[in-house]
């Protein structure tokens, strides 16, 4: 589950962080100017040069079609809109980086591929029909997955998309797996987050880049108690600029 909080007001001071959240719109700044009037005059021929400027100021937006996102296991799996689960070996397997935070993970042995994007598929594992599983085998594990897209912009160089976690109700179990891939990009692993915890999904990034990116969402559903069970993630695009911005300032 996702909220829409709201973004901290400008300032203009050393180089800074900028930071905008889901449905923040900075204010964009159009100028257009020319130099002082002139003249040019001649028997056959006048020319003269025009030089026009567009000042725009920065710009950082995120836009998200719903702020929720549920995984209904009481429904059947195979009904149109249902998350994608499969029963898998219990143990995670690491794909790069080692363990830690920027690590990416195979939960119980699964990953995923777009296929028709923004569409996806699970790879590995046992599809599963109904939840329960008809086996209770401690070595076996449920996955679900399920993806939605973000449209991530910003005007400046540098930028990144981060998620953080913060659950309204804490230790509830719940383990949870977070990718992004922007359009036309090899598909991304994915990332443990912890509640209290957050991943980068983009860094780096050049202005105007990655219009639309795919968010895969995948979680470990044993050892979860009866009902619903939330996690609030927020998503937070950052990019620095000398002009404006909200964190403290950088160190020399």
């Amino acid at each position: 589950m996702t909220r829409a909080p709201t973004s901290a007001a400008p300032t203009r001071r050393h180089r800074r962080w900028v930071r905008t959240r889901l449905v923040t719109l900075l204010i964009l700044a159009v100028g257009v100017g020319a130099a002082q009037t002139t003249t040019s005059t001649g028997a056959t021929e006048a020319a003269l040069t025009f030089t026009g400027r567009v000042d725009l100021g920065p710009l950082v937006r995120l836009r998200l079609g719903a702020t929720e996102l549920d995984f209904d296991l009481q429904q059947p799996l195979d009904a149109p809109g249902a998350p994608l689960c499969v029963v898998a070996a219990a143990v995670d397997a690491v794909e790069s980086g080692g363990f830690g935070a920027s690590a990416t993970l195979a939960p119980a042995g699964t990953s995923f591929r777009s296929v028709d994007w923004p569409r996806i598929e699970v790879v590995g594992g046992s599809p599963l029909v109904v939840f329960p599983p008809p086996s209770s085998d401690r070595d076996l594990a449920v996955v679900c997955y399920r993806s939605f897209v973000i449209e991530p912009y910003a005007n400046l160089d540098g930028w990144q998309l981060a998620v953080s976690r913060s659950d309204p109700v804490p230790d509830t179990g719940l383990q949870l797996y977070l990718a992004g891939t922007c359009q036309g990009e090899p598909d991304a692993g994915l990332q443990v987050l912890g509640d209290g915890g957050s991943v980068v999904l983009a860094s780096d990034r050049l202005a105007g880049s990655c219009g639309a990116m795919l968010v895969v969402l995948a979680l470990r559903v044993e050892g979860l108690a009866a009902g619903e069970t939330v996690a609030e993630l927020q998503y937070t695009l950052l990019t620095a600029d000398a002009d404006f911005g909200v964190a403290p300032e950088e160190r020399p």
